[in-house]
Order: structure tokens, then sequence, then C-alpha cells
């Protein structure tokens, strides 16, 4: 895949991965298996590697925060939603929220190669991001949910005009796009839309 990409496009076109450092599921995707991955495509000649981890099947293992019960409820089959009551605990522990929640894979793929790393995974503030790179942590940061809610998230932080987004993980927004296939935009704050920020495709893969 990436070869064809980089004839299409040609040598000097940045090309970036996205790689999950583990699927969160006992003898799935770990670590080791994720660094390999790296180290090969960086001998292909890709041009940065971005970290994330968990997949759907794994609830909020890659978007972490709130888990949007009511939601799930009316969407979900009827066996599954008979469980949520008992299933919505350990749900809650594998999608506890701390800033910066998956920096601590991205540190150790720069360990495993040369090329740009860059940071994902509940990025709030600038002072966490900004310390993030001056740590060598990672060289770059990125983030979703802060911008489905305010697209210029990045230039008012750099510009101070906020510390740190208003972003409540609560995944409504993950919830609606995962299981309603619904427009991706700010559940939590409707006057997002007004601003013309609203509904928008993407990938469920990009939510952060």
């Amino acid at each position: 895949v990436y070869d064809m990409i980089r004839i299409m496009v040609g040598p000097r076109f940045p090309i970036i991965v996205k790689l999950s450092a583990t699927d969160c599921i006992p003898g799935g995707v770990t670590f080791e298996d994720c660094s390999k991955l790296g180290e090969l495509l960086e001998r292909r000649g890709i041009d940065g590697i971005e970290v994330s981890c968990g997949t759907p099947e794994t609830g909020f293992t890659t978007t972490r925060g709130g888990i949007p019960e009511a939601i799930m409820k009316q969407s979900v089959p009827g066996l599954i939603r008979a469980a949520l009551p008992i299933a919505k605990y350990p749900l809650q522990r594998l999608a506890r929220f701390e800033e910066g929640y998956l920096v601590d894979y991205a540190s150790r793929m720069r360990k495993r190669v040369d090329v740009p790393v860059i940071a994902v995974g509940g990025l709030r503030t600038g002072e966490f991001m900004a310390q993030v790179i001056s740590r060598g942590q990672a060289d770059f940061v990125a983030a979703s949910r802060p911008y489905i809610l305010d697209p210029h998230f990045a230039s008012k932080v750099l510009d101070q005009r906020i510390r740190e987004s208003r972003c409540e993980n609560c995944n409504h927004c993950t919830a609606e796009v995962v299981l309603r296939s619904a427009p991706l935009r700010c559940y939590r704050y409707p006057r997002v839309r007004k601003l013309g920020f609203g509904d928008v495709s993407l990938p469920r893969a990009a939510l952060n």
C-alpha cells in the first residue's frame, strides 16, 4: 500500500501513517508488533508515524472519556442493550480519561525510529502539549475532538487566546458517528453548528 501511494504522489510528498500501539484485546496487536511495523515503514521511506490505540470493539479505548449510555441504549442490539448496566463499569475503567493518555506509546516509538513521531490521545492544554515536545516525548502533537468543537483550536492556543480546549470528552460525537453513522460534529455545544463548523464526514479512525 505504501509503495503504491509513493508512486502516485512522488518522492517529495510527505506520507504519514497512523499505527495502533495495541488493540486492547488479549492476544491481539501489541506495542512490539506496532514498533516493528514502524521500523519496517521507516525503512520503506515513511515520513512520520502517529501512534494511537484501540478498536471500536474495545469500547472507548481510543476516545477515552464519557460513556454516552443513553445513545448506546438506543443504538445497540437488544442483548447488548440488556447487558449495558453491567458492562458500563468495565467500559468506564477502560475509558478513564487523563490528558495525554497515549503519549507514552509515542515516546516509546520515538526510541525505535528516527522519523518524526506524532503523539495523540486526549491532548487538551497548550502547556501539556508544549511539555510533550520539550521533553522529547514526540516531535509533533495531534488532536481530534478539540477540533470538532473548534476548528481554530490550535491557532487560539498558539495566540494565547485560550489555554485549553472546552471539549469535555463526553464522547457524544464518537457515539453518534460510530453507532448511528451521524454527521461528525459537537453534540454537546450545538452553537458550533451556527458558526458553520458542523456536519463533516470523517473516517471513524480519525477520532481521538
